[in-house]
């Protein structure tokens, strides 16, 4: 299970003397994601041709989406591109993979042009030496909304002045639903609840007699992400009326305290500069990953049948 603290602070004013704390703490509870293996159909051609296999080709889907590297990666989002091919980005992904894991490749942009000319698939991998042709049926990316499992968990509780907890505190109703109005429910809802998921759907075919030896379909959902969902508020409510507390980021309260040493007059300093590359499209960027653990896990699941070569 997925938690994410939310932590606040409520101090509330009684009267013009007494001061009450509290801390109410909110955690983002969701299932894990239940990943399922890959589905992999290995025929008996597969055990004899596939250990014997060299030489790859990989046939494109019919259409899939138009990007850049940067734009696929999430490093970037669209500003025009000088210059894109059509599939290229993940086409390129699987080509590397099979060239990392010993495979002579055939590109798949000369397949395509060759097949141009009105040949079938099979017969233009076997012309250019290919043993095994990868037709890419589907390559999905998509996101989808938590389940209904996914839920806010808040408890109360009594503690001191600087925020530590010393016990329970039960609250009627009436308070409970005021406290998230107020303050819970705007912060909650900044949070993110949608999981990303790629989707890869292929087959492997033996070019010489056009058969196909080999199935693989896996779907991968990113669990929920934890970053961007921390956070702390220091709350003074006068009168310990709730609805009219003055909220302070507590990351403020902390820089005003330690803010108190000395300071120096200068006539100059020196400013460093950080430049680091972060991603614009977060998206993306989760899909990116996940797409390489796919296209990765689909070469070595395919590459498992070297060990059915004789001596191996």
């Amino acid at each position: 299970m997925k938690r994410l603290s939310i932590p606040l602070v409520l101090a509330a004013l009684s009267g013009c003397t007494s001061v009450s704390h509290y801390v109410v703490a909110s955690q983002f509870v969701a299932s894990s994601q239940g990943q399922q293996p890959p589905e992999v159909i290995e025929t008996e051609a597969y055990r004899v041709d596939g250990a014997r296999t060299t030489t790859v080709a990989v046939r494109a889907p019919d259409s899939c989406a138009n990007a850049t590297a940067d734009q696929a990666s999430g490093g970037a989002q669209s500003q025009g591109a000088i210059l894109a091919t059509t599939c290229g980005v993940e086409m390129g992904d699987i080509e590397r993979a099979f060239a990392r894991a010993n495979y002579k490749v055939i590109s798949w942009k000369v397949l395509a042009r060759e097949m141009a000319g009105n040949k079938s698939a099979t017969e233009v991998a076997q012309a250019l030496g290919a043993e095994v042709l990868f037709q890419i049926n589907s390559l999905e990316k998509s996101q989808k909304t938590l389940g209904k499992d996914a839920r806010w968990e808040r408890r109360y509780y009594r503690s001191d002045a600087n925020g530590a907890r010393l016990g329970d505190q039960p609250l009627p109703d009436d308070q409970r639903d005021l406290i998230a109005r107020t303050y819970l429910t705007r912060l909650e809802g900044q949070y993110n609840p949608r999981t990303y998921a790629v989707t890869l759907d292929a087959s492997a075919v033996w070019v010489k007699s056009g058969q196909s030896i080999w199935y693989y379909r896996w779907t991968k959902a990113a669990e929920p992400p934890e970053s961007g969902s921390s956070y702390s508020l220091h709350l003074n409510c006068k009168d310990n009326v709730l609805a009219t507390c003055i909220a302070t980021r507590q990351a403020e309260q902390e820089r005003a305290r330690s803010g108190g040493g000395s300071s120096q007059a200068r006539s100059g300093e020196v400013v460093g500069v950080s430049v680091s590359e972060k991603a614009e499209d977060r998206e993306r960027a989760v899909q990116a990953e996940l797409l390489k653990e796919v296209i990765d896990n689909f070469v070595q699941r395919f590459s498992a049948a070297r060990s059915f070569a004789p001596g191996s």
